[in-house]
């Protein structure tokens, strides 16, 4: 049986104080460095089908964001009396943007 989204944050280890502490800590600093990170792993290993390299990464990307709007979905949900407290400081548009910009 699974947990209410609403009851989710009443729960220890999930309350609203984790959660102001946690998600401030995603930032698009450090998310640009292990993208970077991962396009040069990419390269590395499909340098030979410049190709392929662009469909992994379209792929990252379509994953990336994805994850990023489930997440927004589920904070909505489970902290839907703290919104204005509690949110992830990354949107899909703006990771969207940093798979671009590091693409070039």
């Amino acid at each position: 049986e699974s947990t209410a989204a609403t009851e989710i944050a009443f729960q220890t280890r999930f309350n609203k104080q984790t959660a102001k502490r946690i998600l401030p800590t995603l930032n698009g600093k450090d998310l640009r460095k292990g993208l970077e990170a991962l396009l040069l792993r990419i390269q590395k290993h499909f340098r030979e089908e410049p190709g392929l390299i662009t469909v992994i990464w379209g792929r990252v990307q379509e994953e990336m964001t994805s994850l990023i709007r489930s997440a927004h979905e589920a904070i909505t949900q489970v902290y839907a009396t703290a919104l204005a407290e509690i949110r992830l400081s990354l949107t899909a548009d703006e990771v969207a943007r940093l798979f671009t910009e590091i693409k070039r």
